[in-house]
């Protein structure tokens, strides 16, 4: 997952089965690239698009290190 405690690399090898990724919509679009270059390198098979987050939820330990979502719009979501 995008917002997952552990990084990718660590969980990967002890998948046996297909791996997927969830990931959601952010600001920083840097970021995102990142996490799907790294989801793919750590070969991710499937990739989950969460759509469903309107309003993002009080995740103040993200938004001070600076992970947050993005303006919650259906349109916005969808131009992303």
């Amino acid at each position: 997952s995008t917002v997952s405690v552990c990084p990718i690399e660590e969980v990967a090898p002890a998948i046996t089965r297909p791996m997927w990724f969830q990931l959601y919509v952010l600001k920083d679009r840097g970021f995102m690239r990142n996490a799907l270059e790294r989801a793919k390198a750590a070969g991710v098979t499937t990739l989950v698009f969460t759509v469903d987050m309107p309003t993002p939820g009080a995740r103040y330990r993200d938004a001070h290190s600076g992970m947050s979502g993005p303006n919650a719009s259906l349109r916005r979501m969808l131009q992303a």
